[in-house]
């Protein structure tokens, strides 16, 4: 749970702080493995911004991997985990997020505060449970490197998609 919620506050404290882009939500942002990814499906998760598109990329790039060596989140899964997911976040004030980002696709705060959760929740326990697989958990001491190791490997992975053709993104 600990690295969870790091993420979690990772991504938190990144809102606001890179540039911005100009797009149209069914706008293609690249395509992975045959599939198109569009900034709507970014704005599920994040502003469009270009750190957060990148974020978002090798997220997804993770993911991908995790199906394919036979990972698997239930709808199940994620319904259990929301709960202290949202007792975990209660006390973070992103009301103006969920605002911004609903309004972007058309909807309510509490709507987008609903998607945004569920969204993150699965691809969270996708990239956990696939790190998890790649990764012995770390002993207190070796956390740091741990961490480094687990960066390294996401980025190696992020960029043979792109050499490999697996991942195509466009020019935004």
């Amino acid at each position: 749970m600990k690295y969870k919620l790091v993420i979690l506050f990772s991504v938190i404290f990144l809102v606001a702080c890179n540039q911005s882009i100009d797009y149209e939500k069914d706008e293609v942002v690249a395509v992975l493995m045959g599939e198109e990814i569009l900034f709507e499906d970014v704005l599920k998760q994040y502003p469009i911004r270009t750190d957060y598109v990148d974020i978002f990329l090798r997220e997804e790039v993770i993911v991908q991997e995790a199906k394919e060596t036979g990972i698997v989140v239930t709808e199940e899964e994620v319904e259990e985990l929301k709960e202290p997911f949202y007792n975990a976040i209660q006390d973070v004030d992103m009301e103006n997020f969920y605002e911004r980002q609903g309004e972007e696709l058309g909807i309510t705060p509490e709507e987008y505060f609903e998607l945004w959760s569920e969204t993150y929740l699965t691809r969270d326990t996708y990239i956990q449970r696939y790190i998890h697989s790649v990764f012995e958990l770390p002993d207190e001491d070796e956390e740091e490197e741990w961490e480094k190791e687990v960066q390294q490997h996401m980025a190696d992975l992020f960029f043979e998609y792109q050499e490999n053709g697996d991942l195509v993104i466009s020019d935004y």
